[in-house]
């Protein structure tokens, strides 16, 4: 089942692109601003493709790349959680296609509202995961240190998720601020974040070689 829930999704976004297009015009909103208006626009075929040949590039990625680890075997101890990972991706981009799409239908939705929303929930899922990651070279915080140490790499993705799930939220609720605010406060946030989780990686490998009596 989640081994082709993300082509599932593709193959839906693909044919709402198809049912929708005859419907558009030449042209439609491709980009908008920090401010959420419209600032780039792109010839209808393209603006109806540019997600769904991006989600099968990706899905075609995150299938080869497990095979090119050299740590490929530890992927057997969390592959349910690579795919279910695969899958948030996947349909925070479907969805939003599909909020691109109702805007060319003259829907109003609030694009910049909507990609906080949904980045900080796809934060939430994937921080929810980490746990239960193991050492590879594709997904979670892959550093000199918690690629060299199963106990330093264990104890930053059970901070480190945590970590995750709670900037997603607070990302998520961000929404509620005016445009410009909501973007500044979620790269405020993931700054903070990614920097507390890789100070407390270098203190947990630091207490390790403490322990080893590797350091002074």
């Amino acid at each position: 089942m989640l081994k082709w829930t993300p082509l599932a999704l593709t193959f839906l976004a693909a044919v709402i692109s198809v049912l929708v297009a005859p419907q558009l015009p030449a042209t439609i909103v491709s980009h908008w601003n920090w401010r959420g208006q419209p600032d780039g626009w792109a010839p209808t075929w393209m603006g109806v493709s540019v997600v769904p040949v991006t989600m099968l590039i990706l899905i075609g990625v995150f299938h080869v790349l497990p095979r090119l680890d050299t740590l490929r075997e530890n992927y057997r101890k969390f592959w349910p959680e690579y795919q279910r990972i695969t899958v948030a991706i996947t349909a925070m981009l479907l969805a939003t296609h599909l909020a691109m799409l109702a805007n060319a239908l003259d829907y109003h939705v609030d694009m910049i509202k909507t990609s906080v929303v949904l980045t900080g929930l796809l934060f939430a899922v994937i921080g929810n995961y980490m746990p239960r990651l193991r050492q590879n070279h594709v997904a979670g915080f892959r550093t000199a240190a918690t690629l060299a140490s199963e106990y330093v790499w264990t104890h930053t993705h059970r901070v480190g998720g945590s970590v995750m799930m709670a900037t997603g939220v607070l990302m998520a609720l961000s929404a509620l601020a005016p445009p410009a605010w909501a973007i500044a406060i979620v790269i405020a946030l993931v700054a903070v974040s990614t920097t507390g989780i890789f100070i407390y990686s270098g203190r947990i490998a630091r207490r390790e070689r403490a322990s080893l009596g590797l350091s002074r």
